[in-house]
């Protein structure tokens, strides 16, 4: 392997949080490899693997059933059928199948039988499952089942959908107008900020995990479709899967925060979907370099390339959006994804900031003032009045009173 892939685990090391890549990484001086495929490059220690894989899972039968790694026709876990192949990598494949009682078509995905044996990837894969299923969400692809089968084969089952990824729609199209970019980029957040709420990161947004779902009626509806690589910053995992000072994620997509190994929080994927913006209205990511570690010091260090200078129609409040989304401290972005949503809902689709909507919630506010208005003026002018009413009445009867008060005794026979 001459180059790093897009996608990568990395343990830096003690000299820089930025190494450059071994010349050799398949055999590295002093640390084997322990996963090795174009998805997932990762280093560890000698001792740490030994433990990791010190258990192994039994024997992928079904697989040995089939030529190849084809499992047309087989039935995983008693239930879905395989009907075709859909796509895969590296480490899994993904399959169109059926439930064999509901006749439902669903969508499974597999580890193949070398990594379904490995148990800190049969883990990984795992959570990305728990991740998913966490996260209930119309623009989230929904994870129905997941485990491992009796023949030790790892796998997930998940709705099917119909369409294709962002990243081949941005192929065949290239830039898209504000109007379509704004509609996608709400989606996402959407999804995003329900991903947060559950305490889950994703850590890996790019385009070619959103789906564009062929759905009757409603164009560039879409949907979140890999939790692989996801953060659940709740949970307690008995088998530590990443370590303080790896570096985690697609290049072209990863936060500063990331390339440096720190500490990934919502604000990460915040900055991944910056990076999804400028890709949709400019045609090209913000920072890339012909190297993996090159494109993260691109991320940390070199200066944003504003999005007008690609393409001047851009609205300029857009441009001003985009640009905080990617900016390189994290304190300094949308304070979250919910924020980023209003910033979107306030920005039209002709790129000028309008006033909020008056539908719905606006709707409900704009009530409750008006109410609430009405009743103070209400009892602002009851109590005008009681306070009139008894300073007309101190007028006209305070003089006799103090006129009372003061006049001189009448005469009697007495003073005579």
């Amino acid at each position: 392997m001459e180059s790093w892939p897009d996608y990568a685990i990395v343990r830096p090391g003690p000299e820089s949080f930025m190494p450059e890549p071994p010349k050799n990484p398949a055999s590295p001086p002093d640390r084997r490899p322990v996963v090795s495929s174009d998805f997932v490059i990762a280093f560890e220690d000698g001792a740490a693997i030994e433990k990791r894989v010190s258990r192994e899972l039994a024997p992928v039968d079904i697989y040995q059933k089939k030529e190849g790694q084809d499992l047309c026709d087989a039935v995983v876990d008693g239930k879905y059928r395989i009907l075709r192949r859909l796509g895969g990598g590296g480490m899994g494949c993904v399959y169109l199948a059926e439930h064999v009682l509901l006749q439902k078509k669903v969508a499974v995905k597999v580890l193949l039988p070398e990594w379904s044996k490995k148990p800190v990837i049969v883990e990984r894969f795992l959570r990305e499952a728990r991740a998913s299923s966490r996260v209930r969400h119309d623009h989230v692809i929904a994870v129905q089942d997941h485990g491992i089968t009796p023949e030790g084969l790892a796998f997930m089952v998940m709705e099917y959908l119909d369409g294709q990824e962002l990243r081949d729609l941005l192929r065949q199209e290239g830039p898209l107008p504000w109007p379509r970019t704004r509609k996608i980029l709400r989606q996402i957040a959407s999804a995003l900020s329900a991903a947060h709420a559950k305490y889950v990161y994703h850590r890996d947004l790019k385009p070619a995990n959103i789906f564009v779902v062929l759905k009757p009626g409603e164009k560039d509806f879409v949907k979140i479709i890999d939790f692989g690589i996801a953060k659940i910053a709740d949970e307690n995992e008995t088998r530590q899967l990443t370590r303080s000072g790896m570096i985690l994620g697609t290049a072209d997509y990863m936060s500063p925060e990331q390339a440096r190994g720190r500490a990934v929080t919502h604000l990460s994927d915040q900055y991944s979907l910056g990076v999804v913006a400028y890709e949709m209205l400019t045609g090209r990511v913000p920072f890339h370099d012909e190297t993996f570690m090159g494109t993260l010091q691109a991320h940390v260090f070199n200066q944003l390339t504003p999005p007008r200078e690609h393409r001047p129609e851009i609205p300029e409040n857009v441009e001003f959006m985009v640009c905080r989304m990617l900016e390189k401290e994290p304190e300094k972005r949308f304070y979250d994804m919910d924020e980023v949503i209003r910033a979107l809902e306030l920005i039209g689709d002709d790129g000028e900031v309008r006033a909020p909507d008056a539908g719905g919630r606006w709707k409900a506010v704009l009530f409750w003032s008006l109410l609430f208005s009405l009743l103070a003026l209400a009892a602002g002018a009851f109590w005008w009045a009681s306070t009139a009413e008894g300073a007309r009445r101190r007028v006209t009867q305070g003089p006799a009173e103090v006129r009372d008060s003061c006049d001189p005794p009448a005469p009697s026979g007495e003073n005579l």
